[in-house]
């Protein structure tokens, strides 16, 4: 809800037609749905999930398909995307997921011999829209070929720094004006 009252259209019990109502707001938030967990498709050491439009590492839309990944049994597990292709990937190691300039991080999932335990849900609101804020504050690069995706912006107290191109970092004096 938007605070104490509500801007989306609610139902009530003597409505007709309910279904219309609520699948006009499913529709309308769908784009907020991308990676969700999809619980018609998860099921034991499989996880679903629900696709949607996301806006790639190179500036281009694409559409990324619903789908489900086998998660192996008994370990803690991290659900990413690759920002340059929306692929979905798992693994019981944190290289993928540590790696924040080139995945989204999903999901951290929990399992046991046969099903999921638990998880925890780390999408953040826009982030696969190009809404999210390239500003990395404040966050310098190492050097001009630190990881990176063009677009990228980061600054420290001398500098403001632009990522141009995959890996590759200009930067300007911050002065006084």
């Amino acid at each position: 809800m938007a605070n104490s009252s509500t801007n989306i259209d609610t139902i009530s019990s003597t409505q007709a037609s309910k279904e219309v109502t609520a699948n006009a707001f499913f529709d309308a938030s769908s784009q907020a749905a991308t990676y969700g967990r999809r619980a018609s498709t998860s099921s034991g050491l499989t996880w679903g999930f629900y696709g949607g439009n996301v806006c790639l590492s190179n500036g281009t839309r694409a559409l990324v398909a619903n789908g489900t990944l086998t998660l192996s049994a008994s370990l803690t597990q991290y659900i990413v995307a690759a920002k340059s292709t929306g692929t979905v990937s798992s693994s019981s190691a944190t290289t993928n997921w540590d790696d924040q300039a080139n995945y989204w991080r999903l999901y951290s999932v929990v399992t046991n011999a046969t099903s999921v335990t638990s998880w925890t849900d780390y999408r953040l609101a826009a982030q696969f829209t190009g809404a999210e804020s390239p500003i990395l504050a404040p966050n310098a690069p190492a050097s001009a070929t630190a990881a990176g995706v063009a677009g990228e912006i980061g600054w420290d107290g001398s500098f403001i720094y632009v990522c141009v191109a995959t890996n590759t970092w200009v930067r300007a004096a911050v002065l006084t004006w």
